[in-house]
């Protein structure tokens, strides 16, 4: 039997605005552990992976499983059939990135992000982080489960549906004395077709994915070697998704398919493509995890990484916004309450909705979440993913507001971040809001290089009017009125055009293409500020004779 007490903790999960994938675990924690812990392991350890590495990605090789591993399948597999769920299957490649994992173990608490990550593109598998499970096992003799773990790996599987399943007993390289067994779960959102992972430079590969999961709406995002982002919409192709990957350049390509899910964009695949270059046969491991603090000396220390990040990409850093930092604390609270990693929540709403709501004038919002152990490994795996690093190195973006809980509900403390990324505009103002949209439209047309427009009472008055009657009876209403008003001006105008716009703050104007048109003349404004706090302006474009 199986004598550990254990912990339940998610590996790193993260999604962005515009992106995966939620990962969780059991790792041992007492028992036969506790009587290793004065076990002294190197503080740190180059390792070298298990070959030979898989030559594509996600074949899903057929495998003949060991005794061992054997009886840990029958034993899951009678875990998910007292749920009422379907088991999980296995594969080659799954079972060589677990035991790639099980070698690298630290001596205490889930493994790193990176040696995850290493051991399941190193053999071939696309899917986010999985589920895992860590337990140790006595020196010698059989595998067989406590009923404890039986009985957490049931309500683990009891909440979603794993299609994979990875299962390895090994002896940590840096804890060699210690038994342990790990088992990782996969969701399998995504397949592809066989896709290499090493291509070379100037190759054009067709990606070619199908969708196993309720997500929609597919889109390929793609880093370069440079770090700049791409992001292609993947056509229907019978029952599958289609879009190319250009190896333009030398150097690693990390490749993402992002997918629309219940809580907003989510990674459906994540992994790296070598151009020209080989893949790595070796990864670190560090034999202890970085001890949580406070969440504000937490939030402090990702902001400077973040900054630190974008220096070093040639970017300005982001100021550090308290107001817009509570708003990303209430999301990383409701998103521990309500047990969920991502950006559409039941009671808040979107990230637009939360920070309109703190009534911070906004231009532009981004949003990234993740589920970690510490801040540094938050921001590498962010970084590994290139829908959030778009996110990270945004250059239309000036203010950070960075909100962390920390759930020590678990025997290792787990940290739930949301950032927020806003390009601040001015303060709504009643008393200038006129004036200050004149000035707006004027700058714009200047640096669009055309000719000043003058700003017509008559049509100020009737926008105005069009707006008062917009909000009291409805567009059809303000409409006829409006046109009727507009036959009694006669030849003043030779045409006139109506633009109604619904903004956060009044720099939204400026992204109105219609009021640099060149053939403008005159512009007449109305303004009102919804008890929500958006703010709704109607222009009236007019060219004269």
């Amino acid at each position: 039997m199986i004598r550990a007490a254990f912990l339940s903790v998610p590996l790193l999960a993260t999604l962005a605005v515009g992106c995966p994938s939620v990962g969780g675990g059991v790792a041992g924690a007492g028992g036969v552990a506790a009587a290793t812990r004065a076990e002294r392991a190197p503080p740190e350890l180059r390792l070298k992976g298990i070959e030979p590495f898989a030559a594509a990605y996600d074949t899903q090789t057929p495998v003949d499983l060991d005794e061992i591993q054997g009886a840990l399948l029958v034993q899951l597999r009678d875990a998910a059939t007292r749920v009422q769920q379907r088991p999980p299957e296995t594969d080659r490649e799954v079972i060589r990135a677990t035991f790639e994992i099980c070698r690298g173990l630290p001596a205490e608490g889930p493994p790193p992000a990176a040696l995850v990550d290493f051991g399941l593109r190193s053999h071939g598998v696309i899917d986010p982080p999985p589920h895992l499970v860590v337990a140790d096992l006595p020196p010698t003799g059989s595998v067989k489960l406590s009923s404890e773990l039986r009985d957490r790996l049931a309500r683990v599987l009891r909440r979603r549906y794993y299609r994979r399943v990875g299962l390895a007993v090994c002896r940590p390289l840096l804890t060699p004395r210690r038994r342990r067994v790990v088992v990782a779960l996969f969701e399998g959102r995504l397949r592809i077709a066989s896709l290499p992972r090493r291509l070379a430079k100037g190759m054009v590969f067709e990606v070619r994915a199908r969708v196993l999961s309720a997500h929609r709406d597919p889109q390929l995002v793609i880093a370069d070697p440079l770090g700049k982002v791409t992001m292609q919409r993947m056509r229907s192709s019978g029952i599958d998704r289609v879009a190319k990957l250009r190896c333009d350049r030398a150097g690693l390509y990390q490749v993402e398919v992002t997918g629309v899910g219940q809580h907003g964009s989510e990674v459906l695949a994540n992994f790296p493509v070598y151009c020209g270059v080989p893949p790595p046969s070796s990864t670190r491991v560090f034999a202890h995890r970085p001890v949580l603090r406070d969440a504000a000396q937490v939030e402090g220390e990702l902001v400077r990484l973040t900054n630190a990040l974008r220096r070093n990409a040639g970017l300005p850093t982001l100021a550090d916004h308290r107001a817009l930092r509570a708003v990303a604390r209430a999301h990383s609270r409701d998103m521990q309450a309500a047990d969920f990693v991502g950006h559409i929540s039941k009671s808040t709403g979107g990230p637009a909705d939360r920070v309109r709501r703190a009534r911070i004038p906004f231009l532009i919002v981004r949003e990234n979440v993740a589920r970690a152990y510490s801040a540094s490994e938050a921001l590498h795996q962010l970084a590994q993913s290139p829908a959030h690093l778009s996110n990270l190195l945004n250059t239309d973006t000036t203010h950070l507001g960075i909100g962390v809980v920390i759930d020590r509900s678990q025997s290792l403390p787990v940290l739930l971040i949301t950032q927020n990324f806003i390009s601040l505009g001015r303060t709504f103002n009643p008393k200038t809001a006129y004036r200050d949209a004149k000035a707006l439209i004027d700058a714009k047309r200047r640096a669009a290089g055309v000719s000043a427009v003058s700003h017509s009472p008559i049509l100020s008055r009737l926008a105005q009017a069009y707006l008062a009657d917009f909000f009291a009876k409805g567009a059809k209403h303000a409409d006829r009125k409006l046109n009727a008003a507009l036959n009694k001006l006669g030849a003043s105008f030779s045409r006139l055009g109506g633009l109604l716009l619904k903004v956060s703050v009044l720099d939204g104007i400026a992204q109105a293409k219609e009021i640099v048109a060149v053939d403008i003349a005159a512009v007449g404004l109305g303004i009102r500020r919804e008890s929500s706090g958006r703010i709704v302006v109607f222009v009236l474009l007019g060219k004269t004779r």
